[in-house]
């Protein structure tokens, strides 16, 4: 038996944009079905607001780019639940590899910061406080969340990555890459 996974993507649905997931076979790197709507009315900015774990959980965030957004859980048998967060604009997310936190990022403002949600508590903790600070990516490990950061210090390291421990304390270090690199996925195995 082949091993299929959904692929979620964001499409044009009339003036709104729907959240799809075609099935995709992993023996072949092929999609092999019909993309069909799984969340109307995801709004898409830049990037779809959305991901998806090993597991098959969903999450999305609902409503307009900075605006006060939902984040929003859909698992493998369609159960749709409301993660509870404090309004605001929340813009880009992303779920550890357990599968127990979220890392979001949200504006305030002119910038933007980094914050974690514990799924099972509801605990927020904010990440990252100073400049701007976006695009999270958890580690392999679940123990770093590297993101795109821009200091406006002088002196400051020259690169765009940076990483922080997800706990609070704000510590951020830059990693050495050239400037203008985003983090977009972080590999479990290096060669």
């Amino acid at each position: 038996m082949k091993p299929i996974v959904k692929i979620p993507r964001s499409r044009a649905e009339g003036q709104a944009w729907a959240l799809v997931a075609a099935p995709f076979d992993t023996s072949n790197g092929r999609i092999s079905g019909d993309a069909g709507v799984v969340a109307p009315n995801v709004a898409a900015y830049c990037s779809t607001p959305a991901m998806a774990t090993r597991d098959g959980d969903l999450f999305y965030m609902g409503g307009n780019p900075r605006s006060d957004r939902r984040v929003v859980i859909l698992d493998r048998t369609a159960g749709e639940r409301e993660i509870v967060l404090p309004q605001a604009a929340w813009v880009a997310l992303a779920a550890s590899p357990d599968g127990q936190s979220l890392a979001l990022s949200r504006w305030e403002g002119a910038r933007r910061t980094l914050w974690t949600v514990t799924l099972a508590t509801g605990a927020l903790t904010q990440a990252t406080y100073a400049y701007d600070t976006f695009k999270p990516v958890w580690s392999a490990d679940g123990r770093q969340l590297l993101f795109t950061h821009f200091p406006f210090a002088p002196g400051a390291p020259r690169t765009s990555i940076w990483s922080v421990v997800p706990d609070g304390r704000g510590h951020i270090e830059p990693v050495p890459v050239e400037l203008d690199a985003y983090p977009e996925g972080i590999s479990t195995s290096l060669p």
